[in-house]
């Protein structure tokens, strides 16, 4: 059996000495190949709930990734009976340091497709803000200085709509360039993601505003983050 997912918040819910978990928590706690011939005999041991199969021998060894435990590996009751040998322990330590490289191999592959999406979405929001934007907002203020002029007024009226319409453009663009890096407000620390605005809006204003945070601004729920 393989057993896994206790680390990182369930790792630490369930403390430095695990108790109630028999002896499954000892392999956490003493990440330390354990070998058994009778596994109730062991100070340990809390039983098996109803219908369970009925063990007694036991090898089980911790898998380990990066140093920290993540889960373990264990066998019980041999084909053919017996206690389980040196060569069986081996064997399963083996097999449980090539789940650990899995497994972070998994994680690492996971982090590295996050951080191209996340890259990829910045690229993105920094095309439509510096290019699309800043272009309809230039058109929009040619027609503007047109609309001014003496001219009928129908076509003024119509100048004036099709600026109405730029302006509704870019609004609604700014909402999307909001929407794409409303992932990284809520996966990252609010504070750096508002210093990281406040740089980016930097390239628009012709000067870097002043930014001043107090309070525990990481601790705010992540949906009102994105709404601030």
């Amino acid at each position: 059996f393989l057993t896994v997912g206790l680390d990182g918040e369930e790792r630490a819910a369930i403390g430095p000495t695990p108790r109630g978990l028999g002896i499954l928590g000892v392999l956490i706690s003493d990440p330390r190949p354990l070998r058994l011939t009778d596994l109730a005999a062991h100070p340990a041991s809390t039983g098996f709930p109803a219908n369970h199969p009925s063990m007694t021998s036991f090898l089980g060894v911790p898998v380990m990734v990066h140093g920290r435990v993540f889960g373990n590996l264990y066998l019980c009751d041999k084909l053919g009976g017996g206690p389980f040998t040196d060569s069986d322990e081996t064997l399963c330590v083996a097999l449980a340091t090539a789940a650990g490289v899995a497994i972070d191999n998994a994680r690492l592959h996971s982090r590295v497709a996050e951080l191209v999406l996340v890259e990829e979405r910045d690229r993105i929001a920094r095309d439509l803000h510096d290019t699309v934007i800043q272009r309809l907002f230039a058109i929009g203020l040619s027609l503007q200085g047109v609309a001014s002029m003496s001219m009928p007024g129908e076509m003024s009226e119509r100048l004036e709509e099709a600026v109405d319409e730029l302006d509704t453009t870019v609004r609604e663009i700014r909402s999307a360039i909001f929407e794409l890096h409303s992932t990284r407000v809520g996966r990252s620390s609010l504070r750096r993601a508002a210093t990281e605005l406040v740089v980016e809006s930097a390239r628009s204003l012709g000067f870097e505003p002043s930014l001043y945070c107090e309070g525990p601004l990481d601790q705010i729920d992540p949906t009102l983050a994105e709404h601030l």
